[in-house]
Order: C-alpha cells, then structure tokens, then sequence
C-alpha cells in the first residue's frame, strides 16, 4: 500500500483511546503500522492535550497514561505549521483540521465529525484531501 499522510481529528484519538471502536481502532493501528505519515500542528496537539487533561476522564485512566500518549501521537507525527487561514467549518474549532490538512499536503482527513464531515470536497478545489471517517479510511484500504 502506497504512503498516505492523514490528518486526525482529536474525537478520533479519544475514541482510540477511550472506547475501542473497532474502525477507530482498526484506522489508527494502519496509520502507525503502515508507515503512513501522520500530520498534526502545535494548535491540534494542543486540543489533544486540553481534552486528554479533562478531569471527567480520571475515573476512565489515570491522567499520566493519558498524557503519555498524547506524547506518544506528538513523536510519532509529523508537526507542521500551518500558514494557510480556514473559515468554512461551521465549528470554527474544527479549521484548525483543515488548515493543517491543506498546508501538511493530507491525503486524507480522518473524522467523525459533522461539521467536517459535511464540507465537500468538490466545493473546495484546492484541497488536496479527502474528509473521511475511519470506516471509509479503512474501506480505501481494503482493511475491513
């Protein structure tokens, strides 16, 4: 299979660490396993980190195990810093995805959120990537 550099969004993470989707599950092992190239910026690590620190997830696992990997995401991606300025998400929390996305040269944007979700591509011809969830990433791949 081809190198493919994907951008993650932070509900994808939590559901990987949190709740063991199967797709969820399944996406982020072949990211890390494939040698794909995993694409994230300072600002979405730091969403990351925000929401891993939450002290709802306490009673789920200990703050230091995830912290460690919220570590472990930012030495296994790529870091980039976007120059690029995104306003079309209807969550402007969720352009930070798409900035790093376009300038990091994604493949593939992996989510499961609406807002992004619903944003065609077709409309947007300068993105060079795709707006997928980890059931669809894994259907390109012929994974499931």
């Amino acid at each position: 299979m081809a190198e493919v550099r994907v951008v993650v969004d932070t509900n994808i993470w939590l559901n990987y660490l949190f709740f063991k989707n199967a797709a969820t599950s399944q996406t982020v092992r072949l990211l890390f396993s494939q040698g794909h190239t995993v694409i994230a910026s300072e600002q979405t690590l730091e969403e990351v980190r925000n929401v891993l620190s939450r002290e709802k997830f306490d009673r789920i696992l200990p703050l230091e195990l995830r912290l460690a990997f919220y570590f472990e995401i930012g030495e296994l991606s790529e870091i980039i810093k976007p120059t690029s300025a995104i306003t079309v998400c209807r969550d402007p929390k969720d352009n930070m995805f798409l900035e790093a996305a376009l300038d990091g040269k994604a493949d593939y944007l992996v989510t499961r959120d609406k807002d992004l979700l619903e944003l065609d591509g077709d409309s947007y011809p300068d993105w060079s990537f795709r707006i997928v969830t980890p059931g669809d990433f894994l259907d390109l791949f012929h994974q499931r």
